[in-house]
C-alpha cells in the first residue's frame, strides 16, 4: 500500500523461517531497530546483561542460525585484561586478518568489502570468511564462556 510519504509492505514468510524475537524477549534483549539487506537482517539489540547476549548466541548456534557480530558496545569502560585476552585467543593468523580487515575498514559500515580484503590478503574469500567466522567464534568464547571464572 502506498500513502504518499508512507508505504506498507505485507511480507509472507516460509515455512522454513526461524523466529529470534520471542527468543530475545524471553532474554530481555530489546530490539532498537531491524534493518533489511537484501537477504540478511541487522538487528540493533540492547541488553542489561552481557550473559543474556551470550546466551542468544548459543541459542542461534543450536538453532542452526547464522548470526554475525558487527558491533559490540558498552555503555561503560571495559577493562584493559578482557581487551588483551581476546587477543590472547587469537592465531597470529587470525590477529592478522583481522588486523588487516579492520585497517581496511571491512568492520565499518559502507566499508571495503570481502574481496577486498582478501585480495590484500592473497586469499581466497572464501579462506577470509572462514577466518572471519573462526576470530569471531574465539572472541565470543572469551567474552562469553569466560565470563563466569
Amino acid at each position: 500500500m502506498d500513502f504518499g510519504d508512507t508505504r506498507m509492505y505485507r511480507v509472507q514468510h516460509s515455512p522454513a523461517t526461524e523466529f529470534v524475537t520471542p527468543t530475545l524477549s524471553d532474554l530481555e534483549i530489546h530490539v532498537i531497530s531491524i534493518e533489511s539487506a537484501g537477504r540478511d537482517w541487522h538487528f540493533r539489540l540492547e541488553t542489561a546483561e552481557r550473559d543474556h547476549l551470550g546466551a542468544f548466541w548459543d541459542h542461534c548456534r543450536a538453532e542452526d542460525i547464522q548470526f554475525e557480530l558487527e558491533t559490540l558496545r558498552s555503555s561503560g569502560a571495559q577493562p584493559i585484561k578482557e581487551r588483551v585476552s581476546i587477543k590472547a585467543t587469537l592465531t597470529e593468523r587470525q590477529l592478522e586478518v583481522a588486523r588487516v580487515a579492520a585497517q581496511m575498514g571491512y568492520y565499518d559500515k559502507g566499508g571495503v568489502s570481502a574481496k577486498e580484503v582478501a585480495a590484500e590478503l592473497g586469499i581466497a574469500s572464501s579462506t577470509l570468511s572462514t577466518h572471519l567466522r573462526r576470530i569471531n567464534a574465539n572472541i565470543f568464547a572469551t567474552l562469553f564462556d569466560d565470563a563466569s571464572g
